[in-house]
């Protein structure tokens, strides 16, 4: 990509993205910071600084900043992501709930559930009215999360709500699978 079409084309960004996030997935987080932090150049240069594709670039340098143990790091790089995302996509976007998400996982990390609660619900309502009830976000992700953290909260009540859909979504899956 690079010869052909110039070393800040945005193709070449998203060629880095992937590899940054090869890299991520193996565990080589230095590696993957450098790829993403080259594609955010590209982006930001070719795109401008509020473009989406800018957004999920910061939110992945924001992963990598939280597997490393940079939480202010990352939560800057979440935050600074989902404002782009807000005001480009919207506020009850999918896009916007992962900001969400990873910014609840990781203060839900650092066991800060009073400071996890609002993010992780607001990401979950945006979930709930925008994909299927056995999306992975909800299913796998979100809702085993928002549970967790309920619970610590001591929100009994709302824990419970999402511990009986899930067991209800579940048990639909279930039938499905063996008709």
């Amino acid at each position: 990509d690079e010869k052909a079409l110039g070393p800040e084309h945005p193709s070449v960004a998203n060629t880095l993205m992937n590899l940054g996030e090869v890299a991520r997935r193996q565990g080589k987080y230095d590696e993957a910071k450098k790829l993403y932090l080259r594609s955010l150049a590209i982006e930001e240069k070719a795109l401008g600084p509020e473009h989406p594709s800018v957004a999920t670039t910061l939110n992945n340098l924001g992963i990598v900043a939280k597997k490393q143990g940079k939480y202010d790091e990352a939560k800057k790089l979440y935050l600074r992501s989902l404002a782009i995302k807000e005001k480009t996509l919207g506020p009850r976007h999918p896009r916007v709930a992962l900001s969400l998400f990873n910014v609840g996982d990781m203060l839900a990390g650092q066991r800060k559930y009073k400071d996890a609660y609002p993010s992780l619900k607001r990401a979950i309502t945006i979930w709930e009215k925008k994909l299927r009830p056995t999306h992975p976000y909800l299913t796998k992700h979100g809702i085993p999360l928002f549970i967790k953290v309920a619970t610590r909260l001591g929100k009994k009540s709302e824990a419970k709500k999402y511990k009986d859909q899930r067991k209800a979504i579940k048990k639909t899956a279930g039938k499905k699978a063996k008709k």
